[in-house]
């Protein structure tokens, strides 16, 4: 899709991908995609492969919206939602535009800004070319002798050609602007193209060119280098350097292959970027119903099928084993398709708290309970959130997990007596916490010691007082009110 190289665009052999792409995720009923590509991309196509499935947002994105003012390569994101299933709730656009101007407040790079390779990766870059060039290697001595600084002269690795077209492209930035370009910090050249018919350098935008997988080298007059793979990836936005890894919270990432580095870094996204677009299409779209979703209760499950409803039906008179319509007695009940907690159907929930605490979780005292207080009696007395990992491969095991749970955290519904109203207000207020950063994840719950106890005569406890004040802050509450103080709960603290 580039319009550098042939501009096969969809006929050449990447188009496939895009096919093989859109028929995966449409077959998989993926929620929310986002996607990464020129502006050139056809997007007669991308309408034709998604448009039946998902709704589309188009983001254009820069790396100078991030900082990066250093470096061209701009893009286009896609960010698709499943219709039907997924809701946007605030236009990407907007926070994007939000975020980027904050951002550039604080940051602006220039092309030099990404020279961080130390002297060292220069020598072993200019050795790589001149052991494949089968030149005389110059070492780290000689060059000190003949150049003071940090940087490694790499000039003499250079062929013919690549010196010509720096000095006609030298020559060129004197006569244009009237200044040294030995003097320029921010002058690249792109040796690789012919500058006497296509001059790809940073003279004129002050922006490094984009990178592509070609050997072409990015030359800088002043220092005598060109960029290495490290530069190039450091101008990606990764983090390449302890300084750089340090800000971004993440461990260093090392440069083994020199040539895999360089390949990469002319063929991928701006690390940046793609961040901010997957946080602001997290942020911009939500479940339809919240996060719980929809057909997550027992009433909203289809037939299972011909084989299992042949399996449901009663057995002949005069056979060994005779069994009730559309009964499940077994107690070896397995869970193989559900995951996560929220995968689970309104009965899983209901035998977890009973298998818990038959008196005060008793399933006729629960019986008629909405589903977001079901999951509240889960999270106050386990201290499970929706997206936790399912609680056991079976119901005997979810339920021995369940009980674990309970007691350990002393049987909080047991201790303050509180109803499953009670305890749903308790765990919006607990989750309000959560999100605000107040709490960590480890205190989500009711633990028996930390709460008020019901009375001799077994009248239950009153709220907390700031339970209490969250409750007469609150509207009054709806079921989205409680999925979305459920969704807060999305990323744990560590």
């Amino acid at each position: 899709m580039s319009p550098a190289g042939l501009r096969q665009g969809q006929e050449g052999p990447t188009g496939v991908v895009f096919a093989a792409h859109a028929k995966y995720h449409c077959a998989m009923r993926t929620p929310l995609l986002t996607k990464e590509n020129v502006p050139e991309l056809c997007m007669d196509m991308i309408c034709k492969l998604y448009s039946r499935h998902y709704n589309m947002q188009v983001l254009n994105v820069s790396p100078a919206d991030m900082g990066h003012a250093g470096i061209a390569r701009d893009r286009i994101y896609l960010i698709l939602w499943l219709k039907g299933t997924v809701d946007q709730i605030m236009d990407p656009e907007v926070l994007y535009s939000a975020i980027s101007h904050y951002i550039q407040r604080f940051v602006k790079t220039e092309p030099k800004d990404y020279l961080v390779s130390s002297q060292m990766d220069y020598f072993k870059e200019a050795e790589r070319i001149a052991v494949r060039r089968k030149l005389r290697v110059r070492t780290l001595k000689a060059n000190l002798k003949k150049k003071k600084g940090n940087f490694y002269d790499q000039y003499y690795v250079l062929t013919e050609r690549e010196k010509r077209a720096a000095k006609y492209a030298s020559k060129l930035y004197r006569t244009k602007f009237r200044r040294d370009p030995e003097k320029a910090d921010n002058l690249f050249i792109h040796l690789g193209d012919n500058p006497w018919k296509f001059l790809c350098w940073s003279g004129v935008s002050g922006r490094l060119p984009t990178f592509r997988t070609s050997s072409g080298k990015l030359w800088n007059p002043k220092r005598k280098v060109f960029l290495t793979p490290k530069d190039k990836l450091a101008a990606l936005g990764l983090p390449v350097t302890p300084q750089v890894a340090l800000a971004m919270g993440l461990p260093v990432l090392p440069i083994a292959d020199s040539l895999r580095a360089s390949a990469v870094a002319g063929n991928s996204f701006h690390f940046s970027c793609s961040t901010v677009v997957q946080l602001v299409a997290l942020g911009c779209y939500r479940f339809q119903g919240g996060m719980y979703g929809k057909g997550t209760s027992e009433r909203a499950v289809k037939p299972a099928g011909k084989a299992k409803a042949a399996a449901a039906k009663p057995r002949r008179k005069g056979s060994k084993v005779a069994s009730n319509p559309g009964s499940r007695k077994s107690t070896k009940e397995e869970y193989k398709h559900q995951v996560l907690v929220r995968d689970f159907v309104d009965s899983h929930v209901k035998t977890w708290l009973h298998g818990s605490d038959p008196t005060f979780l008793n399933e006729k005292r629960i019986e008629r309970e909405r589903r977001a207080i079901l999951l509240s009696l889960v999270l106050f007395n386990f201290g499970w959130l929706p997206k936790d990992s399912k609680p056991g491969s079976n119901k005997d095991a979810a339920i021995e997990a369940a009980k674990a749970q309970y007691e350990t955290r002393g049987s909080p519904m047991q201790s303050t007596g509180w109803s499953p109203a009670q305890v749903h207000m308790f765990t919006k207020w607990q989750l309000s916490q959560y999100a605000e950063g107040k709490i960590r994840k480890s205190a989500l719950g009711g633990f028996a010691w930390l709460l008020p106890k019901k009375g001799s005569d077994g009248k239950p406890g009153d709220l907390p007082g700031p339970v209490q004040s969250y409750i007469k802050s609150q509207s009054k509450d709806d079921d989205d009110d409680d999925e979305e103080a459920h969704q807060s709960s999305i990323q744990p603290l560590q």
